[in-house]
């Protein structure tokens, strides 16, 4: 069984874009959902041993493009789309698998770039 909280409030601020921590902006595992707009392909750019550079790149992408959500998955893929939220939503998150913050096989990882309370915000606690 999973246990979940909820992350701590974070706002995004231009000058200290780069510098953020992702911790503070996970959302959760998920299925993979279809329909969204890949941004890029980092899969040959992942660092396993520390995500946080491939995060930051798909995340400036979103950020570039005024996404409020963004995701990676398929082991490096960065996703996002205006109506993301549904959908990984409704691809739920049974048997989705992720590791060091990114979504392996069919899965995918979501992160936030707005305000706390305008999405459902979880955290596995393992």
């Amino acid at each position: 069984m999973l246990d979940f909280e909820p992350l701590l409030p974070q706002l995004w601020h231009a000058d200290k874009f780069l510098s953020f921590s992702f911790s503070d902006c996970r959302v959760g595992c998920f299925k993979f959902a279809n329909d969204l707009t890949k941004l890029c392909d980092l899969t040959g750019e992942v660092e396993w041993s520390n995500t946080n550079e491939a995060v930051r790149k798909c995340a400036k992408l979103a950020k570039d493009r005024n996404f409020k959500l963004f995701a990676l998955g398929k082991g490096g893929v960065c996703l996002s789309g205006q109506d993301m939220k549904d959908k990984y939503l409704d691809s739920g998150t049974e048997n989705a698998q992720c590791h060091s913050g990114i979504g392996i096989g069919d899965s995918m990882f979501v992160y936030s770039l707005g305000k706390p309370s305008n999405f459902l915000f979880l955290s596995f606690v393992t």
